[in-house]
């Protein structure tokens, strides 16, 4: 079916008429929308709240008001019915079929400063151009510029494409809204709503050259569980990722997202049209370039450093940038002298929501990544996770979706064989909220005595397990903890007493479910007493 968009005096009129009747969709107030779908389809009855009629939605209604895209012409006639205009006087009267390369980006993304990927950009030009992939997947930690790259891919081959869209689904679109919005850009919607939209779309997807980008994948995923799982009311979306992979057509989609959803896994590969590209820290060279946008000196003492402490990260260096330059005058080294990372105002917030959607194995597994403060193997991860009992095939399982969600390092042992570890700066963030945590526990078990009340000093130790089976002391996490109670204990018994009279209590106990409790309250006693 035909689309049509109105001119640029149609746009006026049709702003100052939705003006005029005060009409802004909210929650509270989709009057437009319940008006347009009567007339689409009068037979129904129509309530706020939704859903409307086939071709109403607040994006369509967007388009509409903007004029930059054409809607379906059945649409945009309601619209102009409901606003009193004629939609002969307001429409453009060049063709209603979409222009050559039309475009539509969602949002206004600026990558006119843009540094480095060189290497990047040509590979997934390659994949997207030379391989003719079908679906390549961006992935990678908060920050490192996905969306960016993805836009400033896709501005570089729009002219590859007889078509551009990009949504973001940060807002939670549900799929069928997003196939509604895909069909209708396209300007290949029927007149009536096709029985299987999906079908209808790879129909489309077929006949024309498109480039779809998804930005935010992540949010239609759920939080609490293994990476890579569906949200409730999102599980359709694992049939579009997985049939717009497998199907043939002539079109690519872009998924950009922090973590990788499950299916994606057995569906890429190397020689596939279906590619996973994991997103790393910049070079040294673009690193630097940031650094001098930032006013610092990228030839100064400790710049090498600097950037391989923050991985590359062109976030994290902005911000570091910012403080080097604000609090030490410019001068890497004297920031890089401090004893401790340093990471802002703003990544703590980025670590926490990627935190948040970790399930409770892989959360108990971050920590003792961050503890042990050094690449460990699977082997030793086993062994600090057994009072949480999960057996190798779940602790595997817990790794995998911890690399899907690019949290994990991974390193080759010098002896062979493979260690896990977390980066620097995550490593930092997390040391710190298990120090709170651990004193936190420790005063309130202390003060009460309730066991139900604690839960880190039962799954984790305030000691590592040398290779000789001895326990020694994490003197870093002991004398932060020390200096923290010296400073803020209230309590008007003396502290070692309290914890030896709770070894005492405990001694006798053979409760398994105590963990690490009476070797934690051992270790701090000893520390306490020192």
């Amino acid at each position: 079916m035909a689309t049509l968009k109105a001119s640029q005096l149609g746009i006026a009129r049709i702003q100052q008429a939705r003006k005029e009747r005060g009409w802004r969709w909210n929650e509270d107030d989709d009057t437009c929308f319940i008006q347009a779908s009567q007339i689409l389809e009068p037979s129904r009855n129509w309530d706020t709240g939704g859903p409307y009629a086939y071709g109403v939605s607040l994006g369509t209604w967007k388009r509409f008001l903007a004029g930059k895209v054409p809607i379906s012409a059945r649409t945009f006639q309601a619209y102009c019915q409901i606003l009193g205009l004629n939609w002969q006087e307001v429409v453009e009267r060049r063709s209603s079929r979409l222009d050559p390369s039309q475009q539509d980006w969602d949002e206004a993304i600026d990558v006119t400063t843009f540094y480095g990927r060189t290497t990047e950009l040509q590979e997934l030009e390659q994949w997207i151009v030379g391989d003719r992939c079908r679906l390549v997947v961006i992935s990678g930690i908060a920050g490192l510029g996905k969306t960016n790259l993805s836009v400033k891919l896709a501005r570089q081959l729009q002219d590859q494409f007889t078509f551009v869209l990009r949504r973001s689904l940060r807002h939670g679109i549900a799929l069928p809204d997003l196939l509604h919005e895909c069909i209708t850009f396209l300007g290949e919607q029927p007149d009536n709503p096709p029985p299987d939209p999906l079908s209808y779309l790879l129909e489309v997807l077929r006949n024309y050259r498109c480039l779809l980008i998804l930005d935010d994948v992540e949010t239609i995923l759920r939080s609490g569980q293994l990476a890579g799982q569906y949200r409730e009311g999102y599980q359709a979306y694992g049939d579009l990722i997985t049939r717009l992979g497998q199907e043939r057509h002539q079109s690519c989609v872009l998924l950009i997202t922090r973590e990788k959803p499950r299916n994606i896994t057995s569906l890429a590969g190397e020689s596939a049209p279906i590619r996973d590209f994991q997103l790393g820290g910049l070079d040294v060279e673009s690193a630097q370039k940031i650094l001098q946008m930032k006013g610092v000196n990228p030839q100064a003492k400790g710049t090498f450093e600097l950037i391989q402490l923050y991985r590359g990260h062109p976030l994290a260096l902005k911000l570091m940038a910012t403080t080097i330059q604000d609090i030490f005058g410019g001068e890497i080294y004297e920031f890089l002298n401090q004893s401790t990372l340093v990471f802002g105002d703003v990544m703590p917030g980025i670590f926490h929501d990627q935190l948040q959607r970790l399930s409770p194995l892989e959360r108990a597994m971050i920590n003792w990544l961050a503890l042990a403060n050094h690449p460990v193997t699977l082997q030793e991860l086993r062994q600090y996770l057994r009072f949480m009992a999960p057996s190798t095939s779940v602790v595997v399982a817990t790794l995998e979706s911890l690399k899907r969600r690019s949290l994990l390092e991974m390193h080759r042992a010098e002896l062979g064989g493979i260690q896990f570890g977390l980066e620097p700066v995550l490593m930092k963030y997390v040391t710190g909220q298990l120090t709170n945590q651990f004193y936190q526990e420790i005063l309130t078990f202390l003060e009460n005595g309730e066991l139900e009340a604690i839960a880190l000093l039962k799954t984790h130790c305030l000691a590592e397990l040398s290779p000789q089976k001895k326990w020694l002391p994490r003197q870093w996490l002991l004398t932060k903890l020390t200096e923290r109670f010296t400073f803020s204990f209230s309590l008007a018994t003396n502290l070692s007493d309290l914890v030896h009279t709770a070894q005492q209590r405990l001694a006798q106990t053979t409760d398994p479910e105590l963990g690490y409790l009476l070797l934690n309250l051992q270790i701090l006693g000893k520390a306490l007493a020192d």
